[in-house]
């Protein structure tokens, strides 16, 4: 194994050893699925799996109900709030990407990403850095599909009270972020222009006792 292999092998297993699915063996096949695709971020899960045996644990791993993304997510957003705990200033940078499975056309649960027919899923996170530009780790991440039949209700959308907005992601995300930091820590928070709840924003970022500075991005 090379020394770049081991790292990963490494970081794995210190990222991830507090992985709880309800059962030791699931975190260990964790970490080594992790492990493999750390090494090759660009290829299939068969091909970062390296042989049939390993390919099919991996898809057994993620059918089994005691797999969420929540258990996934949990021990690496521990190990991000004890970094966060050493730095006195942390940029937290959200914004929203979109995962087009439109070729996939037999994968339930998906709903429109675009006006052009695309469809798939949303991914909004929260990744802390350093004011020297050193990842920190993901603080929040929420996924979603979009309901086929709310496609072209844009006006009555925009009726609704904040709570039931797609765009309420970005004020649980502020509360992630609190819950995140210490209280010696200054946390400045980085968005685009589709955070435009600034006065409900100022809002809830005061009830949360928030030492956080706002920066929308052009």
């Amino acid at each position: 194994m090379d020394t770049c292999a081991q790292k990963k092998d490494l970081w794995a297993q210190e990222e991830l050893a507090e992985a709880d699915f309800g059962d030791k063996r699931l975190t260990k096949r964790f970490i080594q699925i992790v492990s493999d695709i750390a090494a090759q971020p660009e290829a299939s899960i068969p091909q970062a799996c390296g042989d049939e045996g390993a390919t099919k644990a991996t898809y057994r791993f993620l059918d089994n109900e005691n797999v969420t993304p929540e258990a996934i997510r949990a021990s690496h957003r521990s190990k991000t709030v004890e970094r966060v705990k050493g730095y006195k200033v942390v940029l937290a940078v959200q914004d929203t990407t979109s995962l087009n499975y439109t070729a996939h056309k037999v994968t339930s649960g998906l709903g429109p990403i675009d006006g052009n027919g695309s469809n798939g899923m949303h991914v909004h996170s929260v990744l802390a850095v350093s004011s020297d530009g050193i990842p920190l780790g993901l603080v929040h991440q929420q996924v979603w599909a979009r309901d086929p039949n709310e496609k072209g209700k844009k006006e009555k959308r925009k009726k609704l009270p904040i709570e039931e907005k797609e765009s309420y992601r970005w004020l649980q995300s502020l509360e992630a972020t609190k819950q995140a930091m210490t209280e010696d820590t200054h946390s400045f928070y980085l968005s685009d222009k589709r955070d435009s709840h600034y006065t409900t924003f100022f809002e809830r970022s005061y009830a949360f006792g928030c030492q956080t500075w706002w920066f929308p991005r052009s």
